[in-house]
């Protein structure tokens, strides 16, 4: 079936929080997102596909004006559908110069939108579906006290999901969340995440492990970034692995500082595992070719799809990522 872009819309918008959310980076009060809107004109008629790039700020070297510059200059209208392979090639040699990578995530799903509806199937079909079901993370803000905490984090085991806490570099406040996830995780047999958003150092990290020996951490699955990228990122995440091991902690998970195919190997050759954010990484396309690439090895990692606080739009492509990503 014939189908060219007949129009392509780059739109950007800022969604306004009721309640900020709290990281270890500051506090989330408006979320930029930009979208790209694609017209498509086919045998059978016209429908319009959609794209969004959901900023992964503030770690980025890029903000929402540099994505809705990018988008805007893609050369897209006239173009096929069935060239998106083509399409999105051509966009990530740009995409490698700006290093606007939520870009190419939003023409990834665009065009992959597009080129399903005229395939007749879903997104994830498209890549072949690996998996159907699987557990999901709610990440659970830095609260102001504890009984709030203790709310929040319940309501999350109840729906059946898993709690993933948003830490600092006060580890008074870790050390009595993580105390909170735990005896709640015993309590509906569940496991709990940490996130410190690249907060910490090397001696913070053992510090905090040190402190949690009264504390049973077996349902503890993972704590994704607990260190602060440095210039030796790779050495000291791999020295505070070996620290969770020495302590019985979690497994690690890197996140800020996994950009890079060499990121990945160097830190899935250790045993960390990796976040493969698809906004970060420049969507499905690019995520297929960072597995083919870099998790290629003896090596046992693991691997999770994290979102960036997207709209609903974003969060199903999340979705069809963690289907099809091995």
């Amino acid at each position: 079936m014939n189908a060219r872009i007949s129009s392509a819309e780059v739109m950007m918008t800022a969604m306004h929080l009721s309640e900020g959310f709290h990281l270890g980076f500051g506090i989330l009060q408006d979320l930029p997102r930009v979208y790209l809107i694609l017209t498509i004109q086919s045998d059978t008629g016209s429908f319009v596909s959609c794209g969004e790039a959901a900023i992964d700020f503030p770690f980025s070297p890029y903000d929402a004006w540099d994505i809705y510059e990018a988008l805007s200059k893609l050369p897209l209208v006239g173009k096929s559908v069935h060239d998106r392979e083509e399409i999105l090639d051509r966009a990530w040699e740009q995409r490698l110069v700006d290093g606007c990578f939520a870009a190419q995530t939003a023409l990834n799903m665009a065009l992959d939108d597009a080129y399903a509806r005229i395939k007749g199937t879903s997104v994830a079909r498209l890549y072949d579906v690996t998996r159907t079901t699987g557990p999901m993370l709610v990440s659970v803000g830095i609260t102001a006290n504890t009984d709030l905490l203790w709310s929040r984090v319940e309501h999350v085991f109840r729906q059946g999901h898993v709690p993933k806490l948003k830490c600092d570099a006060n580890l008074a406040y870790a050390v009595a969340a993580i105390t909170v996830a735990s005896t709640l995780s015993q309590k509906y047999n569940g496991t709990f995440v940490t996130d410190f958003n690249a907060t910490l150092t090397t001696y913070q990290w053992e510090h905090l492990l040190m402190s949690l020996r009264h504390v049973s951490l077996s349902n503890w699955l993972f704590a994704e970034q607990p260190l602060t990228p440095l210039n030796d990122a790779h050495a000291s995440f791999i020295e505070a692995q070996k620290l969770s091991k020495l302590y019985d902690g979690p497994h690690l998970v890197a996140d800020e500082s996994f950009v890079t195919v060499e990121d990945a190997k160097t830190l899935a050759k250790a045993g960390v595992w990796l976040n493969m954010k698809i906004q970060k990484i420049g969507g499905i396309k690019q995520a297929f070719e960072l597995e083919r690439l870099a998790l290629r090895s003896d090596h046992a990692t693991r691997s999770l799809v994290g979102g960036t606080f997207p709209t609903a739009i974003g969060r199903m492509y999340d979705q069809c990522a963690a289907a099809v990503l091995t």
